[in-house]
């Protein structure tokens, strides 16, 4: 307990002090934080320090080892002191019931989430913090606590549940599930807790699909209590479906949006500083930066929290430098414009972060050196590709809206054989948004928890068992792409029709050398061989072709055909190609040295005339 004669005031800019310990007395600067700064140990008493919180951690009084979490941490951010400390102090949580050092440890938690959005190691680390939080998860749980006799237990319980759930932890997901099943069953009486319905709706979303999506969006048109409607958007802002993420920014910009104005830019915010949510709102913001800006940009905070909260994930050079590529173009940052500048900053320490960090944690959570390997871009040698069955549905309704990209449907069932002993296998995917849930064909396997690295453009996906070497097993990922008009993967290309001054547009594909991850999740390697057989949707008024023979073709009542190839032969994932297009083609069987191919000259209706000579040398 803290009195006048045990305080040593610093009343100057520096003082030397002399104090008499044994080898095992620790000594604690700033107690109860009086002072407000930062205070840094040597190496000899933030060991004994340790040693106290994990034997005795009542020892240290309760604000006090608030402070010790707050402060090593954003003492790490500056490369103080390594952050692997920070995660060696925090092994006492296990013990701790208190509301400030688990508020302080919470805060750390996300933070550290977001400096490692998309490298490997996060999963790791989320498990660890997960081991920190359950022993208090399963004191507090799920039961109503009385505010009025344990106000702080009750405080600390959202924060406890929101964290267990958001890790993924199966039980915490069932509970979540279940109040949200009782709601189901009668909407107008809603029994969940006020104090746990964001966590709730969360949970349901991130862990659901559209008619969840779509009951807490029927709620909220419904609603007229401001902190519910708070809890409504907390909840949709969750969803880890692209579709749906766009879908919701959208709303956002409506004439007459459901959503408040007060709550406009604040719900923005939140769906871009989630972790699947954050790359589609920052190609979101920039397409529909003139709307923002004359809604936002002249007065208030609400831009530069917008522009704050999407660049908050950015711990990348990549990253970094589409950032300052966007921030250039713009001539007029109004009220935000201060507010690049600060985030540039913040993006450039991230990178420097993890430079500095990364081998540390990975060296405390994996101490045999079994950890992964975060400097290699080649993938590792886990499991190798059998066999591609792919399906793309490309949407050509280009406006001056969206003039930058379009987008493509896209379906893959890769049949892969495991050559390493592995509970995961990595991909490449690169400007693709994966719709969940990803399945497997083998009964009683899941996947658990996906993570990707946009440093390496590996996708790394978890599976709830351990596969054996030679395991032969199919995986079937929905996703959605973005063409793009940069001449890589499938990417968006154009014509000015010479008869009608119209533009039209079209598909096409470059793969070399390592895009055909834009295309769709794949062993982008060129040692990594597997045949390949696609199915291309597309509206009538186009052709498709790949570099196999059409199989079959079928018109859809949508006013969509279906075009199915044949199987390749095996090859690369760069030899892959796709075309989808209103060309006309001139045709000659029996080319090439064994007389055996089938060479297509196309070009737009117009130019037909001009392809016999492109046809005869083609041909040769």
């Amino acid at each position: 307990n803290l009195n006048a004669s045990s305080v040593i005031w610093l009343n100057d800019t520096s003082i030397r002090l002399s104090i008499s310990t044994s080898d095992s007395d620790w000594i604690l600067a700033n107690p109860d934080y009086l002072g407000i700064y930062r205070t840094k140990y040597d190496s000899r008493n933030f060991r004994l320090i340790i040693n106290q919180l994990l034997s005795d951690h009542t020892r240290i009084p309760t604000i006090t080892r608030g402070a010790l979490i707050d402060d090593i941490f954003a003492l790490s951010r500056t490369s103080l002191v390594n952050t692997s400390d920070a995660y060696e102090l925090i092994r006492y949580l296990k013990d701790e019931i208190e509301f400030v050092p688990w508020t302080a440890a919470f805060s750390a938690m996300r933070l550290q989430e977001d400096l490692l959005t998309g490298q490997e190691i996060l999963l790791d680390v989320q498990q660890y913090f997960l081991e920190l939080v359950l022993p208090l998860y399963h004191k507090i749980g799920w039961e109503p606590i009385d505010q009025s006799k344990e106000w702080l237990r009750a405080l600390l319980q959202p924060s406890v549940l929101s964290a267990a759930c958001r890790y993924g932890h199966r039980e915490c997901v069932e509970e979540a599930r279940k109040a949200y099943r009782r709601w189901l069953s009668n909407p107008a009486l809603n029994q969940i807790p006020a104090t746990l319905r964001s966590t709730v709706y969360c949970t349901i979303i991130r862990e659901g699909s559209q008619p969840e999506f779509n009951f807490l969006w029927d709620r909220l048109k419904q609603e007229n209590v401001a902190s519910e409607t708070l809890n409504l958007l907390n909840g949709l802002a969750c969803t880890q479906d692209p579709s749906l993420i766009l879908w919701f920014l959208n709303q956002h910009l409506k004439i007459n949006p459901i959503i408040r104005d007060q709550d406009l830019a604040a719900s923005i915010q939140r769906i871009a500083r989630s972790s699947h949510g954050n790359q589609i709102a920052w190609n979101w913001i920039r397409d529909n930066w003139e709307q923002l800006f004359i809604k936002w940009g002249k007065s208030g905070s609400s831009l530069s929290g917008i522009i704050e909260a999407v660049s908050s994930r950015f711990i990348n050079s990549r990253q970094r430098d589409e950032f300052i590529t966007f921030a250039n173009s713009i001539t007029n940052k109004g009220t935000a414009y201060r507010q690049f500048q600060l985030s540039l900053d913040k993006i450039y320490a991230a990178i420097e972060w993890n430079r500095v960090n990364l081998n540390g944690i990975t060296a405390f959570l994996h101490p045999d050196n079994t950890g992964p390997d975060t400097t290699s871009h080649r993938l590792p040698s886990l499991a190798i590709p059998i066999h591609y069955n792919l399906y793309i549905k490309p949407y050509l309704n280009i406006s001056d809206n969206n003039l930058r990209y379009s987008i493509f449907e896209g379906e893959v069932n890769i049949t892969i054989k495991i050559i390493q002993t592995t509970d995961r296998i990595v991909l490449h995917k690169r400007f693709i948004f994966v719709r969940y849930p990803i399945t497997l064909s083998m009964p009683g396997i899941s996947v658990i928890r996906t993570i990707f690295d946009d440093e390496r453009d590996f996708f790394t996906i978890i599976f709830n068992q351990t596969l054996s070497i030679n395991t032969e097993f199919t995986i079937n990922i929905l996703y959605i792409g973005e063409l793009r008009n940069d001449t890589y993967g499938f990417y968006l290309s154009s014509y000015v029709r010479s008869t009608d001054k119209v533009r039209r547009y079209l598909v096409a594909s470059q793969m070399e050398p390592i895009s055909a991850r834009r295309a769709l999740p794949c062993f982008d390697e060129p040692a990594l061989k597997a045949t390949y057989k696609i199915i291309v949707e597309h509206e009538q008024q186009y052709r498709a072709w790949t570099n196999m023979p059409i199989e079959s073709t079928q018109n859809q009542s949508n006013g969509w055909t279906k075009t199915q190839f044949e199987k390749s032969v095996p090859m690369s994932s760069y030899l892959l190609a796709l075309v989808v297009a209103d060309f006309e083609c001139l045709t000659q069987n029996n080319t090439g040295r064994y007389k055996n191919i089938t060479t297509n000259v196309c070009a737009q209706s117009e130019k037909k005339n001009d392809l016999y000579y492109a046809l005869e040398v083609a041909t040769k």
